[in-house]
């Protein structure tokens, strides 16, 4: 409180004016109403700049995740087009009935490796932790989910259909004598193989599956550049 104020008071007390008082008094409860209201006011701004930060912080978590996110695209779009032509050399061997050989041989033991690997969700799960109503921005943050919740589901995918596990636990025990992936798989009955239909139809599902991962993927890519720049529109 002002110090001038108990002189006042004090002056109009001794006197006697009860309606000099009364207007003394509701000033000074004026004056504390208005003192509580600019607390309140600077508290307020206090907290809208500490959130502002929070959320820019969050932000800034997704446009880096983001970076990282186009290049893991990029490298898993071109994997998956070699993954399709590997079976496809595969197939065309078959069907012009080569004799076995090392290139052959390399080419069943790279066949079987996982198609993409698990997209990367700290972020996402970190930002969810601070909590997503930070961004204030409701259609900035619907996209944000919605790009989130893609990878969440295409993870799902993948580890329901694991087509590596599956060679190495029954194709590659059941069809070969000796694996070494990346270098050699040496098959039981290369001749057998050619007509094996539990091994072609593994092969349609490695094919197939790669290029519905390739199109997610670009799609994922797609979402990835505009969001990008939706979030450094709205960081500047």
């Amino acid at each position: 409180m002002l110090t001038f104020l108990p002189r006042i008071r004090h002056s109009l007390i001794e006197s006697g004016s009860a309606q000099k008082y009364l207007f003394y008094a509701i000033g000074e409860i004026a004056l504390v109403v208005i003192g509580i209201l600019i607390a309140l006011q600077i508290n307020n701004w206090n907290e809208d700049q500490k959130n502002k930060e929070i959320e820019q912080k969050m932000l800034r978590q997704v446009i880096s995740n983001i970076e990282n996110d186009t290049f893991i695209y990029n490298n898993g779009m071109q994997s998956l087009k070699m993954r399709t032509d590997l079976v496809a050399d595969i197939k065309n061997e078959f069907a012009a009935d080569l004799p076995f050989n090392d290139s052959m041989s390399t080419k069943l033991s790279r066949v079987s490796a996982s198609l993409i690997s698990n997209l990367d969700l700290t972020v996402y799960e970190n930002i969810k932790s601070i909590g997503l109503e930070m961004i204030t921005n409701d259609q900035l943050r619907n996209k944000i989910i919605r790009y989130y919740e893609r990878k969440v589901a295409l993870n799902r995918t993948r580890d329901m259909y694991p087509l590596g596990i599956y060679f190495r636990e029954n194709i590659y025990p059941e069809y070969f004598q000796s694996f070494i992936w990346g270098w050699r798989a040496i098959p039981n009955n290369y001749n057998k193989l050619k007509q094996e239909s539990k091994f072609l139809i593994t092969l349609d599902y490695v094919d197939n599956d790669a290029k519905f991962y390739r199109t997610r993927i670009e799609i994922l890519k797609g979402e990835a550049i505009k969001l990008y720049q939706e979030i450094d529109n709205a960081l500047k």
